[in-house]
């Protein structure tokens, strides 16, 4: 716990850990080692307790522990550090000053209980962590070692370690290098039992938000819920109340046009207390009905204390956390290793139940549940309104004229008008006001009746979700597994075959697998793999609908007007795919819950990015959860899309609010690194697409523009993709000619020959192979006659893919001296000038750079008038070729930590400092410096980047050592296989939307790495660098 008078002590000693022990004194040593093998680290702070963790790769795990376990034992807290660290504790606090969560929950903590533990300022920053100090006589380092003295004590820490070694073997690690970390004998203080948010109810907190979001919360104090885990009475109301279902409180302010989201959650912390939020993001016109939404709330929340409890409802709560458990997909072993000792923290219970405790819902205890519904009430809130402005939702526009419904109390009737007075919060500098919501209103909420429907209030509770799955079959054993990703067609194919040969009886039953030779369209664009490594009842389906041709207008114009067609552009496009997928997104907002509940994520996105890709324009579905279920959810998405003039009546003002905002704040209030960004993918194309013209765009497009939109993508667009999973291919088959049919696209849907598609015959074939196990002694023939043992050794591969290798090792063809652009402007810093501005979002076309010039510099003023910071990105672009995609991998890993270590934590330019290399469009490789800082500006930045690049990046001789250390870290990354279906569909479909089909590119990265020499990897560094330009990007 930090002290009083030195708030972020404790974060401030989480920075100084990494910074040398007495054993491994070279400051950077931890995080060299850990990137020279493949690993990275990372610490968190929280109100009680921190956290540290890495990875590793898992040769070298005794070293990193070695170096790690150091932190416990022998820290070196040297004083020429302190500066310097002290300054990256100030940068990240600086890097947080635009954050809302942070500048909310710093509010909330200040006007919270004094005394509590949780009334502090755990960032801290230069004020708090050396001015005030100074001024107190005290000596921080001193403070941080009698910190380290009181609090880092064995008895007191939690050790979580994952390895490929044995239980023994892990036990006898720890030993050997964590078992001298001193046991000072701790105690911890006890637990405050006094809610810390006791103070604020009663009171409406007005705080001025920096996103252009008006967002109301209503906070009930409720009683500690960490001790009642295993019951977990308040999951039983939160779902109850943050229900999407048809008629549910989320339903009925959606329908009214005031809300595009509603939130219902509980929190709680290790010291001692918890609380209940229900959140909602209000639209404009929302903002002028925030009583009635209120009311609403209290309503439900009346509506539920007045029913019986539901145990079914909690029976299937149960099912779905059981299920959740048992299928939960594999984590990677970092966010594992954290959730054990944040856990283990938090909860009391066995070491081998740690991983459940999470997911335990034992037994319903009603009296628990209505203790906490006993707390639900308006004497027992406090609400929290953040808003962009002042100017509107004033105090007194709220509650004027609020008159209860019963006036037989004295203090009921109309509120007296009250002025009011704006605050500052000390370190955010964030505006609030604090006033008393009147008691007339407090007593109305009281004399709501659930009974009675108020203003076609006709919200009920929710009962059973039919997206919980029951069939959890596993059709693997009659899927012959695939190495890469094959056509639906390819895979039909050879489903057809393997099972025909395999099945020694009742062939007459499968009669009908027969399939044509003529490829239909849509089964060649659709590409399928089954994920037998992974092997639980789970799937996968991407599809994405891609906007025709509009030059090829055909049929189309039956159904779309022509003045529609002729007057589409680009921006027209992106802006109506993003408000087709807003508006399905709504339309479906009680599926995507319900699915979301039993551990199916489904995703309807817009095809545009600003990172601009290459792809076409158009939408996508997204769904990744059970197999037995997403069937249906992806043919009531089909439904709604080609019902679409139903929904988007109802949802258009919604998501035309929503982008607004949403572009609004991109405009405003994005970060000045990720400005730099952004205007970096603008420099690369004609065809880069801006917040601002995308916002220009907006304003022009009317309610009738979506719905032709919709019309076209739902009958004419095009289709591609991916299934990956437990579908056998001819049942994937059958889920897409049945949304074919309901999105009424009959020209892919006529391709497809007349089978029975159901899934029954998969069934069928699954039971006869299994039968089939049993009486050949588990040798299963496959359509080869081999048996199930070497099955494997006959890969199948697609026999659609182009793979290969470029063979571009000599031929750099890298960026051309000529054709000079009349209009690039350019220049050199010098005589500590600074170069003239030119236009935001100037193209620049890096093959045509004049030869004359290295250095090109743009720059552009931060949109965000309020944010300190500035930002500079120094870029290398790079024409793309395999061979320079793999190779700017091993700079990255020889130069991104140095880079790190050198301007973060050395120099301390900033807190956001890094370097990473990356692609655009697969057109242009680059390698990419950023630094975003709130003490220095773009002049000075651009001197230290560029200092770093000439005098390290360039000139530095990569020893054999590193170079090999590098190219084997790259191969060991390469090599892990996939743990979800989520990483095998990333690894595959940018193939597929590229039309690139190098589905081995893994094995191709691995060959030519394997064989790469030092040599050939320093000629390719050299010569590249003669040839380089250098493009700056600065946001002041």
């Amino acid at each position: 716990m930090d002290p009083k008078s030195i708030p972020g002590l404790a974060h401030f000693l989480e920075h100084m850990l990494f910074l040398g022990t007495d054993k491994f004194p070279v400051e950077n040593e931890y995080f060299r080692y850990l990137n020279d093998h493949g690993g990275y680290s990372n610490a968190e702070t929280y109100d009680d307790q921190t956290v540290y963790y890495f990875s590793i790769e898992p040769t070298y795990l005794d070293g990193a522990l070695e170096r790690f376990s150091e932190f416990f034992k022998s820290p070196r807290f040297n004083e020429s550090c302190l500066d310097r660290e002290l300054n990256a504790v100030d940068n990240e606090f600086g890097s947080l000053l635009n954050s809302d969560i942070w500048r909310i929950e710093q509010v909330v903590k200040y006007l919270s209980n004094s005394t509590h533990v949780s009334n502090k300022f755990i960032v801290g920053n230069k004020e708090t962590l050396e001015i005030n100090p100074k001024l107190m006589g005290i000596n921080v380092r001193d403070e941080l070692i009698r910190f380290y003295t009181n609090y880092y004590s064995s008895n007191i820490m939690k050790l979580a370690i994952i390895g490929n070694e044995s239980l023994s073997e892990l036990e006898d690690i720890v030993i050997k290098y964590f078992s001298d970390i001193k046991d000072k004998n701790i105690k911890l203080m006890d637990r405050d039992e006094t809610n810390p948010l006791n103070t604020l109810i009663g009171y409406l907190l007005r705080i001025k938000s920096i996103n252009v979001q008006t967002t109301l919360s209503i906070i009930f104090p409720i009683t500690y819920q960490i001790p009642l885990n295993e019951y977990d009475p308040s999951y039983y109301i939160t779902e109850m109340l943050n229900s999407k279902t048809e008629d549910s409180l989320f339903e009925y302010i959606k329908l009214k046009g005031w809300a595009d989201r509603l939130s219902v959650s509980c929190s709680s912390y290790k010291s001692g207390f918890s609380y209940l939020l229900i959140e909602t993001n209000l639209t404009n016109e929302g903002k002028d009905n925030l009583i009635p939404i209120i009311n609403a709330i209290f309503y439900t929340i009346k509506l539920l204390k007045k029913s019986k409890l539901d145990i079914n409802f909690f029976k299937q709560l149960q099912q779905i956390t059981d299920i959740d458990f048992k299928y939960s997909s594999q984590k990677s072993a970092v966010s594992l290793i954290h959730n054990i000792v944040y856990y283990s923290q938090y909860y009391q219970c066995k070491p081998e139940e740690i991983l459940k405790v999470n997911y335990l819902l034992k037994e319903m205890k009603i009296n628990y549940i209505k203790e906490i519904l006993d707390l639900l009430e308006p004497n027992n809130m406090f609400i929290i309104l953040s808003q962009p402005n002042f100017d509107t939702l004033k105090y007194n526009q709220i509650f004027n004229n609020e008159v209860i419904l019963n006036n037989t109390n004295d203090n009921e009737g109309i509120h007296e008008e009250q002025y009011e007075i704006f605050l500052k919060e000390k370190y955010f500098g964030t505006e609030y006001n604090l006033q008393e919501i009147p008691k007339c209103f407090i007593n109305k909420l009281h004399h709501i009746n659930s009974s009675v429907i108020l203003d076609g209030m006709d919200i009920k509770l929710p009962s059973y979700n039919k997206y919980i799955p029951t069939d959890f079959t596993i059709y693997y054993p009659i899927i012959e597994p695939q190495e890469y990703p094959m056509t639906l067609f390819n895979s039909l194919q050879e489903f057809i075959k393997y099972n025909q040969i395999g099945i020694l009886s009742n062939q007459n039953e499968y009669n009908d697998l027969n399939v044509t030779d003529k490829i239909p369209d849509i089964l060649g664009s659709i590409y399928y793999i089954p994920a037998h490594n992974i092997s639980v009842p789970k799937s996968l389906i991407n599809i994405r609908l891609i906007f025709p041709n509009i030059n090829n207008i055909g049929d189309i114009i039956s159904d779309v007007p022509y003045e529609f067609i002729n007057n589409l552009s680009k921006y027209k496009i992106v802006i109506l795919s993003q408000l087709l997928s807003l508006s399905l997104q709504l339309s479906l907002s009680s599926i995507l819950s319900l699915s979301n509940k039993v551990g199916t994520t489904v995703l309807i996105n817009s095809l545009f990015s600003y990172n601009y890709d290459g792809t076409p324009y158009g939408m996508e579905i997204f769904i990744d959860g059970f197999s037995h279920k997403i069937p249906l959810i992806l043919y009531e998405f089909a439904h709604n899309l080609n019902n679409s003039s139903e929904f988007i009546k109802k949802y258009f003002n919604h998501a035309y609010d929503f982008l607004m905002k949403s572009l609004n704040n991109k405009i405003l209030h994005s970060k000045p690194y990720k400005q730099c960004l952004m205007f970096n993918f603008g420099i690369f194309t004609k065809d880069y697409i801006t917040p601002n013209k995308l916002l220009e765009e907006l304003t022009n497009i009317k309610y009738q523009d979506i719905i032709h939109f919709s019309k076209i993508i739902s009958k004419y667009s095009k289709l591609d993709g991916i299934i990956v999973g437990n579908y056998t291919p001819r049942y994937s088959v059958a889920i897409i000619k049945k949304f074919l049919e309901i999105i009424g696209n009959v020209n892919y849907l006529n391709q497809i020959p007349d089978m029975n598609f159901t899934s029954d015959i998969d069934l069928l074939i699954y039971k006869e192979k299994q039968n089939l196990d049993k009486l050949s002694n588990n040798t299963l023939l496959n359509r080869s006659g081999q048996t199930k043992e070497n099955m494997n050794t006959n890969k199948i591969t697609s026999k659609s893919a182009n793979i290969h290798m470029e063979n571009h090792l000599l031929n750099y063809n890298l960026l051309n001296d000529t054709n000079v652009k009349d209009t690039l402007i350019s220049t050199e810093i010098s005589n500590n000038k600074l170069p003239i501005f030119v236009n935001m979002y100037e193209m620049l076309d890096i093959y045509s750079l004049p030869g004359k010039y290295k250095n090109f510099y743009y720059f552009n003023k931060c949109t965000d008038l309020e944010d300190l910071n500035s930002a500079v990105t120094l870029i290398l672009p790079i024409t793309y070729c395999t061979v320079s995609n793999i190779s700017l991998g091993l700079v990255d890993i020889l130069f991104s930590e140095k880079f790190f270590s050198d301007l973060r934590t050395k120099q301390q330019l900033g807190y956001i400092v890094n370097s990473s290399p990356g692609n655009f469009g697969n057109i242009i490789l680059y390698y990419l410096f950023t630094v975003q800082s709130s003490q220095y500006d773009v002049k000075y930045i651009t001197e230290r980047i560029l200092d770093f690049y000439e005098n390290k990046f360039i000139i530095r001789n990569i020893d054999m050592e590193s170079f090999e250390l590098a190219r084997k870290s790259i191969i060991s990354q390469l090599k892990i296989p996939p743990r979800s279906l989520g990483e095998i569909k990333s690894i595959y479909l940018s193939g597929i939307v590229m039309k690139r089909f190098d589905f081995n590119w893994k094995e191709i990265r691995i060959n030519y790495l394997q064989n790469l020499k030092y040599e050939e990897f320093i000629e390719w560094k050299n010569y590249l660098l003669k040839k380089l330009k250098i493009i700056y990007q600065m946001v002041l």
